[in-house]
C-alpha cells in the first residue's frame, strides 16, 4: 500500500510538523510520497529527502533573519510589536522596495539544505502545490515535472504567501502561494497514487473537513492555535512542534487526552467508569429539577462541557473521564504541550485543594445560595479559577449526597466537572 504525507502551509507554525514527523518516525510509519503547500512544500520535500536530522537542525536554529532580511516577527499583541520598533523602519523601508518582505536569506537557506539531487534519485516522490499569476492558474507539480534546477524555485513560488512575501518569478511567470488554491493538498497526493494518507494540518478548525472521516486518510491537526504564521521566536516554534509530536502519538492512541497529553496508567479504567457514573447520576436528578432550564432536546450541561474540544468523537468512558482531568489541567493554565503523568497530575492537586482552610467554600456557596445564582462566579474568579475549582473539590468532598449541589453543577458546569473529577478520583 502506497502511503502519503501532506503538509498544510503555515509559515513558522511548520514546526508543528517536525514534531509529528518526529512521532511518525518513532511510531515506525514509512512512506512513498510526501506532498504540501508553502512551508508544508518545504517540510515535504526534506521528508522526501529523508533527511530528519537536517529538518531538526533547521527548526531548532533558525532565527527570522534567517526569513526576511531586516525581519519582524509577526505577533498578535501591540505590545508585542512595540517591542520591535527599532526593526520596523527598516524592515518597511525592504518591504516598500521589494513589494513585500525582502526574502533574500530564505532563498540563501534553502540553497543551503535542499539537494534536488538527493531528492531525484531517492525513493519518495514528492508534490507541490503554487499559483501562476497570469494566467491565473493552479500548478500541480511532481518530482519529475520539476525542471532540472529549477527545485528551490518552485518551493519558493509555493511559498510566496503575497502579499507579506512578494510574487516569486520564474522566467516569464510569477506565483503566489499555493495555498490560495489548495493549503492542504490530499487530493494531489491521491492523484499522485497514494492509497493511503496521513494529513498534518496547521488548522485547529481543519483546512478540508471533508476529509476528516475518510477511511483512507489520517488527519492530524492542532489540538491548540499555533499562533502567528510569521513568529519565528524559537520558543514558540518550539512549544507548536512539542504540540505536533503529542498530537500525533495521541491519533494512534499511544497517550491519553484531547488538549493535554497524558500517559496512561493501569488504574484509569475503573476511575472513569464511576465519574461516569456519578455524572450520569447527578445529570439524572438535574433533568428532573423543573427550576433547572434543561429541554429534553438539550444536553446535559455537564456532558456539554465534557464533550467541548472533542472534534464530535463518540466518547468512552475513557473519553470522559480524561476530559475532567482536562478541565482541571485548563483551569490550573498547565501547559498543553509537555506530557504528564496522569496519576501524580492528580494527586498534585487533590493534596494543594486539601487544605480545607484555604478555601471558604461554605462562607462563599451559602452567601450566593440566598442570592439565588452561582453562574457569575466564572466571571468573578476568571483571574484565579484555581481557586474557584479548589471551592468546588471541597463542596463535593463534603456532601455525600451530589443531588443536593444540582443548581451549583447547573450553572457552573466546567469547573464542577474538573472538580467531579478530582473527588473521584481521590476515592480511587
Amino acid at each position: 500500500m502506497k502511503r502519503a504525507i501532506v503538509l498544510a502551509g503555515g509559515g513558522s507554525c511548520g514546526s508543528y510538523e517536525l514534531g509529528a514527523w518526529k512521532a511518525l518516525a518513532e511510531l515506525g510509519m514509512d512512506y512513498q510520497i510526501a506532498a504540501g503547500t508553502s512551508i508544508g512544500a518545504i517540510n515535504a520535500c526534506l521528508m522526501a529527502q529523508e533527511d530528519l536530522e537536517l529538518t531538526k537542525s533547521l527548526w531548532e536554529n533558525i532565527t527570522v533573519d534567517q526569513v526576511m532580511a531586516d525581519g519582524i516577527n509577526f505577533e498578535p499583541s501591540i505590545r508585542a510589536m512595540l517591542n520591535q520598533m527599532k526593526n520596523l523602519r527598516p524592515f518597511l523601508k525592504k518591504f516598500i522596495n521589494s513589494k513585500g518582505a525582502d526574502i533574500t536569506p530564505l532563498i540563501q537557506l534553502l540553497d543551503q539544505v535542499i539537494d534536488e539531487e538527493r531528492l531525484q534519485r531517492g525513493p519518495i516522490d514528492f508534490g507541490l502545490v503554487t499559483v501562476q499569476t497570469t494566467p491565473l492558474k493552479a500548478v500541480e507539480l511532481t518530482r519529475r515535472e520539476i525542471p532540472a534546477g529549477e527545485l528551490t524555485h518552485y518551493l519558493l513560488a509555493s511559498a510566496a504567501c503575497f502579499p507579506a512575501f512578494p510574487m516569486y518569478q520564474i522566467g516569464e511567470n510569477r506565483f503566489v502561494d499555493g495555498g490560495y488554491y489548495d493549503n492542504l493538498p490530499i487530493a494531489l497526493a491521491i492523484k499522485m497514487g497514494a492509497e493511503e494518507i496521513i494529513a498534518i494540518d496547521l488548522d485547529c478548525n481543519g483546512t478540508h473537513t471533508n476529509y476528516l472521516n475518510q477511511p483512507y486518510v489520517t488527519y492530524i491537526r492542532p489540538s491548540w492555535s499555533l499562533g502567528s504564521t510569521l513568529n519565528f521566536q524559537q520558543e514558540i516554534m518550539k512549544r507548536n512542534e512539542r504540540l505536533g509530536y503529542y498530537d500525533t502519538l495521541r491519533e494512534y492512541g499511544k497517550i491519553l487526552g484531547f488538549r493535554y497529553a497524558f500517559a496512561p496508567y493501569s488504574g484509569f479504567s475503573h476511575l472513569s467508569r464511576t465519574y461516569c457514573l456519578r455524572v450520569a447520576g447527578l445529570e439524572a436528578v438535574m433533568a428532573g429539577d423543573k427550576k433547572i432550564p434543561i429541554l429534553p432536546s438539550k444536553k446535559n450541561p455537564l456532558s456539554e462541557a465534557l464533550e467541548r474540544h472533542t472534534r464530535g468523537k463518540k466518547l468512552s468512558y475513557e473519553d470522559m473521564a480524561i476530559r475532567g482531568a482536562e478541565i482541571c489541567a485548563e483551569l490550573m493554565g498547565e501547559e498543553p504541550s509537555q506530557l504528564y503523568e496522569l496519576e501524580a497530575f492528580q494527586r498534585d492537586l487533590i493534596q494543594r485543594f486539601s487544605r480545607k482552610e484555604q478555601y471558604r467554600y461554605q462562607e462563599l456557596f451559602c452567601n450566593l445560595r440566598r442570592e439565588g445564582g452561582f453562574a457569575y462566579l466564572s466571571e468573578l474568579y476568571q483571574d484565579n479559577p484555581q481557586y474557584l475549582l479548589g471551592c468546588l473539590f471541597q463542596l463535593i468532598k463534603n456532601n455525600r449526597d451530589l443531588g443536593r449541589l444540582k443548581r451549583v453543577a447547573a450553572d457552573l458546569p466546567i469547573e464542577f466537572a474538573g472538580a467531579l473529577y478530582l473527588d473521584t478520583a481521590r476515592k480511587h
